[in-house]
């Protein structure tokens, strides 16, 4: 995934990505909820914040 454009900012330098199909994201169809529960996850998962987001029942 990571090529030489992306070590020119601290994400890249880092290696802290989150990967996630944007038009799942964006297209506001059935998959949306789950592309945002993936987001909120990745980004807990790089600050290192206990996790809050959980599926419903």
């Amino acid at each position: 995934m990571a090529t030489a454009r992306h070590g020119v900012n601290p994400a890249g330098r880092e290696q802290q990505f989150i990967v996630i199909n944007d038009q799942a994201l964006l297209g506001f169809g059935p998959r949306t909820p789950d592309q945002l529960l993936t987001l909120r996850q990745g980004v807990e998962a790089l600050l290192g914040i206990t996790a809050t987001a959980q599926l419903s029942p």
